[in-house]
């Protein structure tokens, strides 16, 4: 703790621009998740198998007005084993994602303000998925 002081007492500006944080949001500090229900969050693909990038509405997953990134989940339809790895990508962010990871901890793309579509393509595998959306970021 006492090093996360430090750093932000002196070294403030040159961590921001390290990490790469956008300025506006690096001094926010009112951002919260809301958290979907994790037995029937919103399902941004179902069946999905694209290995060429495919366009996904995440409008219903997500307010576009405030909105600051979407946490998704990749599952197999058939079991979770083995993984699979998933690109997916918005005008702000682009993340590779593991299935069996996401499961356990959802990965958090970023958004542009009032952004309702990502793109995804499934890499190395060709098995069906689901996109699903755990929850989103919002600076309020």
């Amino acid at each position: 703790m006492r090093v996360g002081e430090f750093i932000l007492g002196y070294f403030y500006p040159e961590f921001v621009s390290i990490l790469n944080i956008d300025r506006q949001v690096a001094g926010i500090s009112s951002a919260g998740v809301t958290w979907w229900d994790p037995d029937e969050p919103p399902i941004a693909a179902t069946n999905f198998n694209g290995t060429a990038w495919t366009r996904i509405d995440i409008s219903d997953a997500v307010p576009p007005a405030s909105a600051a990134g979407i946490l998704l989940t990749v599952k197999p339809t058939g079991g979770s084993l083995p993984p699979v790895k998933c690109a997916v990508r918005s005008s702000e962010d682009e993340l590779l994602i593991d299935s069996f990871q996401s499961q356990i901890n959802p990965y958090l793309l970023r958004l542009k303000d009032s952004e309702t579509s990502i793109e995804a393509m499934l890499v190395e595998e060709d098995r069906l998925v689901e996109l699903l959306a755990r929850g989103y970021l919002e600076f309020r």
